[in-house]
């Protein structure tokens, strides 16, 4: 999915499925995702169905080994843009 991602820039990629504390950890599957965090930065949204609480979670992206401002991207800001918030 990254490198679909990658080509096509409207695709978008969601880490819902997985606690974001193991996505660091080598032999996840994750590592493509990570490593090519900034050349996706525009395309990653953040989405959970997970029973982990949320305020768990975010802390948990924050722990991840990418730049503060990919994941505040991750968490909301890519949300905003494609939404078109705010209005006006």
């Amino acid at each position: 999915m990254v490198a679909v991602a990658w080509k096509h820039k409207n695709v978008y990629l969601e880490i819902g499925g997985v606690s974001p504390k193991y996505m660091a950890k080598q032999g996840s599957g994750w590592e493509p995702l990570l490593t090519y965090a900034t050349v996706l930065q525009d395309q990653i949204l953040f989405a959970t169905d997970s029973i982990v609480p949320h305020g768990r979670v975010v802390k948990e992206v924050y722990g991840l080994p990418i730049k503060d401002e990919i994941k505040e991207k991750l968490l909301y800001k890519n949300a905003l843009r494609i939404l078109g918030w705010p209005k006006g």
